[in-house]
């Protein structure tokens, strides 16, 4: 949250306004309308249990409002990828559901007419979508020859 100064520059000053921003992840089984709503409503409850003479305003940006995916995990392009990541790291990928709002994904499916698929080629210790985000010039280099290992481990289960 961040206060607006009346007075560019002027830390000393009472904003007149403050604004907020709030990002929820949704999960398989929710909906992104309902999370909302009940943001919504908890923030009111709340403003109007406090007796405040300030005005609350709670909005969305519908635009950045996605819902939950997962991946289809009996996909061919699932156990190609499986094969992939194995071959070239030299292990079995652990399997885990991690994430976040995917909004590519369930738009490729219907678009595309068929399964996608979610290959991770960092490590949570990249940061992602935070300051310094990075990605490790080792996992970069895998990553390449990942998604080479993994057409051609597609393409073969396609014969």
């Amino acid at each position: 949250m961040h206060a607006v100064a009346s007075t560019a520059g002027n830390a000393s000053l009472i904003g007149s306004r403050a604004v907020a921003t709030v990002s929820a992840r949704i999960v398989p089984d929710q909906e992104p309308e309902r999370v909302v709503a009940a943001i919504r409503e908890h923030l009111l409850e709340v403003h109007t249990r406090r007796r405040s003479r300030n005005t609350l305003l709670v909005t969305a940006d519908s635009e950045s409002q996605a819902g939950w995916w997962q991946a289809k995990s009996g996909c061919p392009g699932y156990a190609a990828a499986s094969r992939a990541v194995e071959a070239v790291w030299g292990q079995v990928p652990q399997l885990v559901k991690e994430g976040g709002t995917m909004r590519t994904a369930p738009f490729l499916e219907v678009e595309l007419g068929c399964s996608a698929i979610h290959v991770p080629l960092g490590q949570p210790s990249d940061r992602p979508h935070l300051p310094n985000e990075s990605v490790r010039l080792r996992n970069l280099v895998q990553g390449s020859h990942v998604i080479s290992r993994f057409l051609w481990e597609f393409n073969a289960g396609q014969s």
